[in-house]
Parts: structure tokens; C-alpha cells; sequence
């Protein structure tokens, strides 16, 4: 058996890559969990009945899960009546945001560029990579130092580079840069959920900070501003995921819902835009399957093939900032958007079905079912409603051509 973690907002390509590399390795049993979730089971195994959230903030992401877990009883394979006791856990809330320690590095080397009247574009390639590199060794530094510094010479343009930042300054560009307001809404999405069940903040019982970036002094505060300094802990920071993804061979199941929805990316001809017609909708506990089943038909007559583009639609935000004309930044916002990602690895429509003979127009012609199965993925069943025939039978739609 194998376990793979994944960043919480992970689109199911990405998740289908996993899968195909388990598939190469000849390995039989594959699971897929929430990095975040993972770090949480680690801690809330040892301890049934714990609510236990988890700030997973490392080089690209951001991530946030709310965990519980309770005791049953199972079944014991091959015992007829036989049971024992077992674990399982849910998954109560979660929130995500693309953003990490290697958009700090960035942010730290164009404050840096700005300073000296200089941009990205004048930076040769390799000396842009030199520069992130001082800029992530002021960062870590900073976690513990009021200030530093980092010298580095340009040989190619002879060039002294000289990079000085304190922990003020540093503070200041992660507030600019809208990055402690998205850790602000990821944490204020997790409560929101939670609140929702009967969950108060009070209930929580520990929060455990896990990633490198969750060393930074500003992350720290604004998280312990939320639930104080007694429940905040800094434990096994980069390891906590790993020991948590080895938990789940102790659980019977983990509950777990939908972070991103479901939906088909249709055409409209009169407003000339498309739209999504929804699914399967976020927060919705999986395995599930629509109530019922979707009836299709062609577009026109002759017609052999039925082709759909269905993908996820996850709800996302990005910092954007602009500056003058003396390089100084003069606004910082952070805009919500949608985001639709097609389960197809070329963005391409799949075919749901070949139709013998071919379609008539004003004719429903097939009944499509939808499910997710367990492991997150969406399958289709295709019947043909004029031969009877099954056309394809719970297959992943990833996997259609």
C-alpha cells in the first residue's frame, strides 16, 4: 500500500498523476489525503475524540484542516460476528490559498530591486536565482533575528549586492502583499464551517503549526491573535505530514468532503460566454452520486459522438498590486475568483458516447450518471436510450478520450 499526500486545493489531474505512478510501481492499494488533514491525524489518533486544526503553510501553499476523531467498532475480516474497536475520523472543515514561502523570496528581492532603483527584467536569469537564494536565507534568519543581512557579488556585471531587511520591514511586505489577509480569510473559512455544525473556536483543542513558513514571527502572532497562545503549537514542522499519512493504516475511514465542485462547461450562443452547470457542489461529503441521472441530446442530426467538457470549478484568490511611476507601490487588493480546470489533460472535451446509429435531433438519446467515488474521483455511467445498450460503466472521466 501506498499513501500520498497533496496540497488541500490539488485539482484531480494532479491527483490522477499519483495514481498513474502507483499503477508504473505495481502497487495495488493507493490512498490520497489532505496534506493538512495528514499532519491533523498524526496528532488526533493518539487522542479520540480530539478537534485538532492544522496550519500546513510551506513553499507554495497554504493550507487548513479541522479534524476529529471518534472510536467504533469493525468488523474483523474473516471472523463471522467478530468486531473491535477501531478509529475513525472526519474531516470537518478545511481552506486553502496558493501562496508560500517561495512568493516571500520574491517579494523580499523586488523590495529589494525597487530600493535600488532596478527590476526583475535587468536581473540575468542566474542572477535572479542568487538573489531568491539570499532572499529565503534573510527570511529564515528573520525568524529569529531582528534584522540581517546578506552580501553577494554580481561577477557576470560586476555588481555588489548588498540586502538588508529587518523583521519590521519584512512584516510590512507580507501585509502589503495581501499574504497575512489570506491567512486571515483561510482561518476565518475554517471557523465559518465549523460554526456551521455547532463548532465554536473554544472547542478547538490544539492548533498545530507544520511548514517552514509557519516559522515566520507574523504567521505565528496572527494565528496565537486567534486562539491564544496555549493551544498554538510549533511541532514537528517539517515531518508532521509524513508521520500523519502513516495514521491512516490505524483508521477505518476518513470522512471527507469536496473542496472544489463538479460541473460541465456549456456554451452560451445568445450572451457568447460560457457558463458552468454544477454537479457536484464544494463541501459536499463523497462518496456520493446525483440523485439523478442527466438526459442528453445530439446538436444536430448524423451526429456519432457525444462530447462534454466537465472539469473543477474551485473558488481562488490573488493579491494584486500596483505601483507608480517611481516603482513605489501605491494599492494592494485581494480579488476572489473563479477557476475552472478540466479533468481532461489537454483542456479537450471527452467523449461520453459513441452512438450506432447516429443521433436525431429533439431525441433524448442518453442517460448519463455521475458519482465520486471514494478516492475522490468522478466516474460517469452511460446508457444509450435508444438501443438499451451500456455504453461505458463507472469509468473515471479522466480516463475518456
Amino acid at each position: 500500500k501506498i499513501i500520498f499526500t497533496a496540497p488541500v486545493g490539488a485539482f484531480e489531474r494532479y491527483l490522477d498523476w499519483f495514481r498513474g505512478l502507483a499503477t508504473k510501481l505495481k502497487v495495488a492499494q493507493v490512498q490520497l489525503v489532505d496534506e493538512s488533514t495528514a499532519a491533523a491525524l498524526g496528532y488526533a489518533i493518539k487522542r479520540p475524540g480530539a478537534l485538532v486544526l492544522v496550519v500546513d503553510f510551506g513553499g507554495g501553499t497554504l493550507d487548513l484542516s479541522l479534524v476529529r476523531t471518534a472510536s467504533c467498532t469493525s468488523q474483523v475480516s474473516g471472523s463471522q460476528g467478530s468486531t473491535q474497536k477501531a478509529l475513525r475520523a472526519q474531516v470537518l472543515a478545511k481552506s486553502d490559498a496558493y501562496v508560500g514561502g517561495i512568493d516571500i523570496d520574491t517579494w523580499i528581492v523586488e523590495h529589494y530591486l525597487q530600493q535600488i532603483g532596478s527590476s526583475r527584467v535587468e536581473v540575468e536569469g542566474v542572477g535572479w536565482q542568487n538573489l531568491l537564494e539570499i532572499a529565503e536565507k534573510l527570511k529564515i534568519r528573520l525568524s529569529i533575528a531582528e534584522s540581517a543581512k546578506e552580501s553577494w557579488f554580481d561577477d557576470e556585471n560586476f555588481i555588489a549586492h548588498e540586502l538588508l531587511l529587518s523583521r519590521e520591514e519584512l512584516e510590512e511586505i507580507l501585509e502589503s502583499r495581501q499574504l497575512l489577509e489570506q491567512l486571515r480569510q483561510a482561518l476565518d473559512e475554517v471557523l465559518a464551517i465549523a460554526l456551521s455544525q455547532g463548532i465554536t473556536k473554544s472547542k478547538i483543542e490544539q492548533v498545530l503549526l507544520v511548514g517552514g513558513s509557519c516559522l515566520l514571527p507574523a504567521v505565528q502572532q496572527l494565528v496565537i491573535s486567534y486562539f491564544g497562545k496555549g493551544k498554538v503549537k510549533l511541532d514537528k514542522l517539517f515531518e508532521a505530514v509524513a508521520h500523519g499519512a502513516l495514521a491512516l493504516s490505524q483508521l477505518v475511514e476518513v470522512d471527507d468532503y469536496l473542496h472544489h465542485s463538479y460541473g460541465i462547461r456549456l456554451w452560451e450562443p445568445f450572451q457568447k460566454k460560457y457558463y458552468n452547470k454544477l454537479l457536484f457542489t464544494k463541501g459536499m461529503k463523497y462518496p456520493c452520486k446525483r440523485p439523478e441521472p442527466m438526459i442528453l441530446k445530439v446538436a444536430e442530426d448524423g451526429q456519432r459522438q457525444i462530447r462534454l467538457d466537465i472539469g473543477e470549478i474551485a473558488e481562488l484568490s490573488r493579491a494584486e498590486v500596483t505601483f507608480d511611476a517611481q516603482g513605489r507601490m501605491s494599492s494592494s487588493q485581494l480579488h476572489q475568483y473563479e477557476e475552472y480546470r478540466s479533468l481532461e489533460s489537454q483542456h479537450q472535451q471527452v467523449c461520453v458516447a459513441r452512438l450506432d446509429p447516429p443521433g436525431k435531433l429533439n431525441k433524448d438519446r442518453i442517460s448519463v450518471k455521475f458519482e465520486v467515488d471514494e478516492e475522490r474521483v468522478l466516474l460517469v455511467t452511460v446508457r444509450d436510450l435508444l438501443t438499451g445498450r451500456l455504453l461505458v460503466k463507472k469509468k473515471a472521466i479522466a480516463k475518456l478520450q
